[in-house]
């Protein structure tokens, strides 16, 4: 048994060492390449997964037990990998859509609150735009009040400085008859007092040469 248990152990050291040899240089890019928390890694998980199976396969033509169980270890440990893999990976991709359903929560209440500012800075624009309207429109009101006013005081005082006038010429026109007639009056009476004289004077004159 022990010469038996010599023999498998010689096979077994030489698949073990030449996966060791082939594992060498994926060892050296997983220094660069893989990340501290990357325990999934998929090239470290193919790797394994291949050894697994080269250990199982070689180990069931030697019936080499030791080999078979420790290619069935590595297979069981690589698949817990990849579930735990699978799970975190559902996990980050339920993650990634809390977020982005958070995100787009709060794009559309930002959304909301700016269209509410907006529709609110609108409707301010517009008060703002009806007061202007009705402030001008009151001053025009205003000023063509003033202007109509202004017209008819103007009005007023052309038709009283026409009505002065019109007075003012039927009272110098009075005054022109009253003193033409006063004087035609006093010529008529100077006249009857001259005719007066004549006849005296013809009546003393008469009287005299008798």
């Amino acid at each position: 048994m022990e010469i038996q248990h010599q023999l498998q152990e010689i096979p077994r050291t030489v698949v073990r060492t030449w996966l060791r040899a082939a594992h060498v240089p994926l060892r050296v890019v997983e220094r660069v390449a893989r990340r501290d928390h990357d325990a999934e890694w998929p090239p470290a998980l193919a790797f394994e997964s291949f050894e697994a199976q080269v250990k199982q396969v070689v180990g069931g033509v030697l019936r080499d037990d030791e080999l078979v169980e420790e290619g069935r270890l590595i297979e069981a440990k690589v698949g817990q990998l990849r579930k735990a893999a699978q799970l975190e990976t559902v996990a980050e991709r339920r993650k990634a859509t809390a977020a982005a359903k958070e995100r787009a929560t709060r794009e559309s209440a930002e959304q909301r609150r700016q269209r509410v500012a907006r529709e609110a800075a609108e409707r301010k624009a517009a008060i703002e735009r009806d007061r202007a309207t009705k402030k001008q429109r009151a001053e025009r009101e205003a000023q063509r009040k003033k202007a109509a006013a202004a017209q008819a005081e103007a009005s007023t005082r052309k038709a009283v400085a026409r009505t002065q006038r019109s007075a003012a010429k039927t009272r110098v026109a009075g005054e022109r008859q009253a003193l033409s007639k006063q004087r035609a009056a006093a010529t008529a009476k100077k006249r009857a007092v001259n005719a007066d004289k004549k006849i005296r004077a013809t009546k003393a004159v008469r009287q005299a040469t008798r």
